[in-house]
C-alpha cells in the first residue's frame, strides 16, 4: 500500500492507495508540535481505523505546506525503512 498525505495548516489528510486506486482516506489535525513517536503512533491509529497498519505500507508520498511536519513524516518513513517522496514544486 502507498500511504499519500497531505500535510495542510489545519489538517492532514492520508490517502490509502492499493493498485492504484485510492482504497480510504482518514484527516488528523496538524500539530507542529508534536513528536515523530506521537506522529508514528498518530498515523498507526488512523490506518487501524480501516484494518491497516504501517507494516502494510510499502512507500509514502508527502505533500506539505508544513516543513516541521514533512521532517517528522520523513523521520517515520525511514525508521521504517520506507521509500518516500516528498512533492515540491519542483517534483
Amino acid at each position: 500500500m502507498l500511504l499519500a498525505v497531505d500535510v495542510g495548516n489545519t489538517n492532514i489528510t492520508l490517502g490509502q492507495v492499493e493498485g492504484g486506486v485510492l482504497v480510504a482516506t482518514r484527516r488528523a489535525g496538524t500539530h507542529r508540535a508534536t513528536t515523530v513517536d506521537e506522529l508514528e503512533l498518530a498515523l498507526g491509529g488512523l490506518l487501524a481505523l480501516d484494518g491497516r497498519s504501517l507494516d502494510g505500507v510499502d512507500g509514502v508520498v508527502v505533500s506539505s505546506v508544513v516543513p516541521a511536519v514533512t521532517a517528522m513524516l520523513e523521520a517515520v518513513a525511514r525508521r521504517r525503512g520506507l521509500p518516500v517522496l516528498v512533492a515540491t514544486s519542483g517534483t
